[in-house]
């Protein structure tokens, strides 16, 4: 049996369904191993590495498994460094599948003198948990347990395997598959607080006038949503919180950013479309928010009324472009039980716009959402309080996002008011393969608070103006 194919069953028997990636010669024999196993494994061809790696990431997230990419030698390798990065950041378990050069050519890995190879391993150290390079075919059961097993242990988080070509390619009696079923599921072993810890929480919570929980990523990767829940609903009683004024006033708030009557003619404000869109979101969706301010309109506005996963964003290394990819990642995770509500600024969407065409390819139940402005807003509203006002490569030529999507086949609406919105989404309840519907928003407006740093208030007048800081 070759390599590719040994590898190929090495995921079917850990619990890896599919592959995510851009082929090259190099990496062929893992394609053909895959082949051979219909119904067991399938690969999904994307339209670059990076693309390979963020649908990866999406997939590990939504489905508590190891995501895999791959990626060939050189360019392929070193497109895969950002989705690593990204995942590395979040502690998403990523298995990048990376082929090289010739076992016989290493001598010749140094200023091309061997095609497209370079150190490409040193590459991977600052943005994965372990790089490790297959040079006896032999080894191969076993290097991939160790990859799983540092992939989802401690802290999650992408590895590397690095197949030379002749190793692909080798063929090897191997004998029968290692006990490996589930390896792929994270966390690979359930983690408890030391007891005295545990206790002194417990100590502190019962005496606290004002206990709040702050729930993070932990609580999505254990499922423990009743438990959280229960624990909220056990700290609620006369604690100090005035739960009923702050909802009201958060209700008050929302109610005003998403008002109607404030919108003018033309452009829509981001805030208003968002609560449009909240008339329309159902909790069979999921949201996929791409970086920027895409994210701070998703995390700010969208409402889910049942817990769990409900949206992911790339708040690691926060690169743009990962949207797209990653919502392709999320609907074939989510084997098109509901929708994928995939927004984005039309800077980011930029990055990665050829993604559509997988969308359509594979048919999936994908509604995107372009914020668009024209500009790269984040940077411009810095350079606007910052930098006097002084706008340098920010502003874009219009495009008309709804066209191109048409060119890769999907259904799109282009949107100037809120009424056309509305009847953009009556269309799109049901989503059968994917929509993109290009909002003409706002470019001034922010999800982001505009805080002036407090010691400015007792500043001199004749001292410089303070600095801004931003948060979500």
């Amino acid at each position: 049996m070759r390599v590719g194919e040994r590898l190929a069953r090495l995921f079917v028997e850990s619990g890896i369904d599919r592959v995510f990636g851009v082929p090259g010669g190099q990496t062929l024999p893992l394609y053909e191993g895959i082949r051979r196993l219909p119904g067991r494994i399938s690969h999904v061809l994307m339209r670059d590495e990076r693309s390979g790696g963020y649908a990866a990431d999406a997939y590990a997230r939504m489905t508590g498994r190891v995501g895999v990419c791959d990626g060939t030698v050189g360019p392929g390798a070193t497109n895969l460094l950002s989705p690593l990065a990204e995942a590395y950041c979040s502690s998403i378990p990523v298995l990048a599948v990376v082929s090289d050069v010739a076992l016989g050519w290493e001598h010749r890995r140094t200023r091309g003198n061997a095609s497209q190879a370079l150190d490409q391993m040193d590459a991977f150290k600052p943005v994965s948990k372990w790089q490790v390079r297959v040079t006896d075919p032999r080894s191969l059961d076993a290097t991939f347990a160790q990859a799983l097993r540092v992939a989802t242990t401690g802290k999650p988080g992408p590895v590397v395997l690095n197949v030379p070509v002749d190793v692909g390619t080798a063929d090897v009696e191997f004998g029968p598959l290692p006990e490996i079923g589930a390896a792929a599921t994270y966390p690979r072993f359930r983690m408890a607080p030391d007891p005295a810890d545990l206790a002194r929480a417990v100590a502190a919570l019962a005496e606290a006038e004002r206990p709040a929980l702050l729930v993070g990523g932990g609580a999505h990767i254990s499922g423990c949503y009743d438990q959280v829940e229960a624990l909220a609903e056990r700290l609620q009683p006369s604690r100090g919180w005035e739960l009923v004024k702050h909802a009201d006033a958060r209700a008050r708030w929302y109610e005003e950013m998403t008002d109607p009557a404030r919108e003018p003619t033309a452009p829509l404000r981001a805030q208003a479309i968002m609560g449009v869109i909240n008339e329309y979101v159902t909790d069979a969706d999921t949201a996929v928010a791409d970086a920027s301010l895409a994210s701070g309109w998703v995390a700010c506005y969208l409402s889910f009324a049942a817990a769990g996963r409900r949206s992911i964003a790339p708040r690691g290394l926060a690169g743009l472009g990962w949207g797209c990819p990653a919502a392709v990642g999320a609907a074939l995770a989510s084997r098109n039980q509901g929708r994928i509500l995939h927004f984005a600024g039309d800077g980011g969407f930029g990055y990665s716009l050829q993604e559509m065409e997988v969308m359509h390819r594979a048919r999936l139940p994908i509604v995107t959402f372009i914020f668009n402005n024209d500009t790269l807003g984040w940077i411009k509203h810095v350079q606007r309080d910052s930098y006097d006002g002084n706008y340098v490569s920010t502003d874009f030529h219009h495009i008309d996002f709804a066209q191109v999507a048409r060119g890769f086949g999907l259904r799109t609406y282009n949107v100037a008011t809120l009424d056309e919105l509305r009847a953009a989404l009556e269309q799109e309840r049901d989503a059968g393969g994917p929509a993109l519907i290009d909002m003409i928003s706002d470019q001034w407006e922010t999800p982001v608070q505009r805080l002036e740093d407090p010691a400015a208030t007792t500043a001199k007048r004749s001292e410089p103006e303070p600095a801004l800081a931003y948060s979500a």
